[in-house]
């Protein structure tokens, strides 16, 4: 038995330390998978830095040649005497096509009387203004029961809401007359 003891308190610290090293081994695995992750990532993040980079240089001149394009077009068209020869005519002609429009009006000024009649509004159908009465609950149920119960409320919520949407649009239908 000493002879054990002694064997165990000699191998025990050597045990130990290889117990230490295997752990420092793993930890150290860890630390060299992570410093991996992080250099790809950082790899994968610069790169699409530039992809970007490089697609808002691309965005930005493409606006600065569709500004040139349009103030050189502009200017162009502008100066062109053909152009002024086209806008002025079709002026010419609705100053000449307004005065003709107006001269009906002015002559047309004869004394009217309203004439008012009564609208009757839509009558909304007893189905639509029927209360919607809930199913009778039984005091015990099953699962199942639970579940067809559960599918009956949707079913009249539904409806309710079907008969609400009705309501609204023969109420729209009452203010477009009213406006009328």
């Amino acid at each position: 038995m000493k002879i054990l003891l002694r064997l165990v308190s000699k191998t025990l610290p050597l045990i130990l330390t290889l117990f230490c090293l295997l752990i420092f081994r793993l930890q150290h695995r860890q630390i060299q998978a992570l410093t991996e992750q992080n250099q790809a990532l950082t790899h994968t993040f610069s790169t699409q830095s530039q992809q970007f980079q490089a697609t808002l240089k691309a965005i930005e001149t493409t606006n600065e040649i569709s500004k040139q394009h349009f103030y050189a077009s502009e200017t162009q068209w502008a100066d062109s005497q053909a152009n002024k020869i086209f806008i002025k005519k079709p002026l010419a002609i609705m100053s000449v096509l307004t005065g003709l429009c107006l001269l009906p009006l002015l002559s047309g000024c004869t004394s009217t009387q309203a004439e008012y009649v009564t609208l009757s509004y839509p009558v909304i159908p007893a189905p639509l203004l029927a209360d919607c009465l809930p199913p009778v609950i039984a005091t015990q149920m099953s699962w199942g029961e639970m579940l067809i119960l559960n599918e009956v409320l949707l079913t009249m919520i539904e409806q309710c809401n079907i008969d609400k949407q009705a309501i609204r649009a023969i109420e729209r239908e009452r203010q477009h007359e009213k406006t009328c």
